[in-house]
């Protein structure tokens, strides 16, 4: 049987919408929009060159895409790879980077008075809006940014009385995850590849086999609930 899809979410905490991306076969990707309310999927686009989800970032209220995207067209004008700025959930640029390689790329997108002091004064990106700013910022930031906290191994995150933490060998698109109960319990959730606290709606949102699935934060080990289907797109 075919591989199942991997997916992956950008998912800011107080953001009405989420970005999903999924990949599947190969270098075939296909962006699609979450409306977290409602659990609502939209497709947005589908492209036959490569994502780098990781290193993609939303607009804290979830209109705005940055990302990072190789073709390997090195003669052509995104120089085989760029980083792109698009209305989500879509990928045609509003504004380009050809870059040529593929080191760093991508980068985060912060409110204006939330930008780290690190990088100073940050100028507007038209026609990104005022209200927000784009910096080549990396994987760990965005993490930590978000309310993940950068241990020995990885990143965790307080859940309710619970702890997800979330493991990035490579630092790429892999992640791997465990949730460590009250009493210090550890549950491998080694099959979830990509997960996230859902804050306004108290619940993990997580990735597993081509589905996305969510938990109780009062019970994260309790029954899942099916959110959707990537198989079979």
């Amino acid at each position: 049987s075919a591989p199942s899809p991997r997916l992956y979410a950008l998912l800011r905490p107080g953001s009405p919408s989420a970005l999903v991306i999924r990949q599947g076969p190969s270098r075939t990707f296909c962006t699609l929009s979450w409306n977290l309310g409602r659990d609502h999927f939209e497709v947005g686009q589908w492209v036959k060159h490569k994502l780098y989800p990781e290193r993609g970032d939303i607009s804290p209220d979830g209109k705005w895409h940055i990302y990072f995207a190789l073709n390997g067209e090195w003669s052509s004008e995104t120089k085989g790879s760029w980083t792109g700025l698009a209305k989500a959930p879509y990928v045609k640029c509003i504004k380009m980077w050809p870059q040529g390689d593929t080191w760093g790329g991508g980068g985060l997108l912060y409110r204006t008075g939330d930008v780290p002091r690190t990088y100073g004064n940050v100028p507007p990106t038209p026609p990104l809006p005022p209200q927000f700013r784009f910096v080549r910022g990396t994987t760990t930031e965005r993490l930590q940014r978000d309310g993940w906290t950068r241990t020995r191994a990885g990143f965790e995150k307080p859940v309710g009385d619970w702890i997800l933490r979330k493991y990035l060998p490579g630092m790429g698109f892999v992640e791997t995850h465990e949730l460590v109960s009250p009493s210090g319990t550890v549950h491998d959730c080694c099959a979830w590849s990509w997960a996230e606290l859902d804050v306004m709606r108290e619940r993990i949102v997580y990735a597993e086999d081509g589905r996305m699935w969510t938990v109780d934060v009062a019970d994260p080990i309790g029954g899942p609930r099916l959110l959707f289907e990537a198989h079979g797109m």
